[in-house]
């Protein structure tokens, strides 16, 4: 556990309430004063106290209801848990998993205190301990559990880095807060250097267009499943940068971002265990590491020595080709290499030999442990794929096989295939292996 303590961002957190008239957030209602955040801030301190509670589970839709739980929760002195998203089981286990005593969620009320007393506010912030959940591609979330000091930390390098594009900005996000990027770029960030957060999550294209051609300027939080889905042009924008994380945007399709929105695309690589690791812009292939960050290799995976870690030097599951101290090449997950009929294949080799078929837009390839262990692919197909594939299926996927058996052999081709309109994807935009699993549930 990293104990640094970041100085600056923390004392920026203390003196939030110092200006009540400045504008933290805004909608498509209304504009919401730091004296508003702290009248209901307040509230849920007092709320707190009076339950004597040490850990408190927060789930909110709102941004603004998530803000004023987190700022109560850090000023009450009370540890806060994170769960991924708003489903009941999610939220149970997470409470059993973190031990929460608490939970402030959309489905929850407290008992409000009769009177409000703001002086409650004057109260500095503390170092409390904030618990997350990695996205849990295997459909066991794994709890993470780091300082606010390590995520004040990351926010103060990000807003050296980047506070350029921040300064003066309207920040939007398509990216749950719940998420860790999502609460690290669309909350922590603005509310700590004072840059004003839209309240409400884009989810279409249509609302980014219009907020982008009606604010004098904005950045945009996002994650390559709304990215890649971009199909008009902007032809006036305020934007002064998108960033994009939890997935792979290639650097075709970064460029492609570009040409849309016309702002730069920055990528950033990391995760709830590590923080942000590197970034990467359109122009570049190569990552680079973020400041204070060092990378190594071991065994051709990534050794990472960060702050932002919850566990430093970390041996990471990724495979890389290392360059030097700050720069490397992403090769995939480690995981991603599986043995089938006594053969190493790597799945994202497969995968993008799939995508280079005319007929495949987008291709998940997955270990399948029945009947035997072989391989399986998702696909999203191209018009003619379509075509191709409602005329005979059983030749269609002949030929896709043929394909890949020029490069790989046929003991690793994939014995199963499903086609869908789009890859299932969980409220961070990720698509998880038990989602593509259950697509061959009749089979297992």
């Amino acid at each position: 556990m990293n104990n640094t303590i970041a100085h600056l961002a923390f004392s920026q957190l203390n003196q939030l309430w110092q200006d009540e008239t400045r504008v933290w957030a805004i909608n498509s209602e209304e504009k919401v004063t730091i004296a508003k955040l702290k009248q209901q801030t307040a509230q849920k301190v007092q709320a707190l106290q009076n339950t004597d509670s040490t850990r408190c589970l927060i789930y909110r839709r709102e941004k603004m209801a998530f803000v004023s739980d987190f700022m109560a929760c850090l000023i009450a002195q009370v540890d806060i848990v994170l769960p991924a998203n708003g489903q009941p089981n999610t939220i149970e286990q997470a409470r059993k998993d973190a031990n929460a005593d608490t939970i402030l969620a959309d489905s929850t009320s407290m008992l409000a205190p009769e009177s409000i007393n703001t002086d409650i506010m004057s109260s500095t912030v503390t170092d409390v301990n904030i618990t997350v959940f990695t996205s849990g591609s295997t459909g066991k979330p794994k709890a993470i559990t780091k300082r606010l000091s390590a995520y004040l930390l990351e926010v103060e390098m990000l807003e050296t880095l980047w506070g350029k594009h921040f300064a003066s900005a309207i920040v939007l996000s398509s990216v749950s807060h719940q998420h860790i990027y999502g609460f690290i770029f669309g909350i922590l960030l603005p509310l700590t250097f004072s840059h004003i957060i839209w309240s409400e999550q884009i989810t279409f294209e249509e609302r980014l267009h219009y907020l982008a051609g009606q604010t004098k300027k904005c950045v945009f939080i996002a994650s390559p499943s709304i990215l890649v889905r971009l199909s008009e042009t902007l032809a006036k924008s305020s934007l002064q940068c998108v960033f994009s994380s939890g997935g792979v945007l290639t650097t075709e399709q970064a460029k492609k971002v570009e040409q849309h929105l016309n702002a730069p695309c920055l990528r950033i690589f990391g995760s709830s265990e590590t923080g942000g690791i590197a970034w990467q812009n359109s122009q570049s292939d190569f990552w680079t590491a973020f400041p204070n960050v060092i990378i190594g290799e071991q065994d051709g995976l990534l050794l990472l020595t960060s702050p932002y870690s919850y566990q430093s030097p970390l041996v990471v599951a990724d495979r890389i080709r290392y360059l030097d101290s700050q720069r490397f090449f992403l090769l995939g997950r480690a995981d991603d290499i599986v043995k089938i009929g006594e053969k190493r294949v790597a799945l994202t080799a497969v995968e993008q030999n799939l995508e280079k078929h005319d007929c495949v837009q987008k291709a998940k390839v997955i270990v399948l442990p029945k009947p035997r262990n072989c391989l399986a692919a998702v696909l999203v197909l191209s018009p003619e794929g379509k075509k191709q594939q409602q005329i005979s299926p059983r030749i269609f996927y002949q030929s896709l096989r043929q394909s890949l058996n020029r490069q790989f052999e046929r003991a690793t081709l994939p014995k199963y295939f499903r086609c869908v309109e789009a890859f299932p994807e969980n409220a961070q935009g990720k698509t998880l292996k038990v989602d593509l699993l259950a697509l061959f549930s009749e089979i297992l």
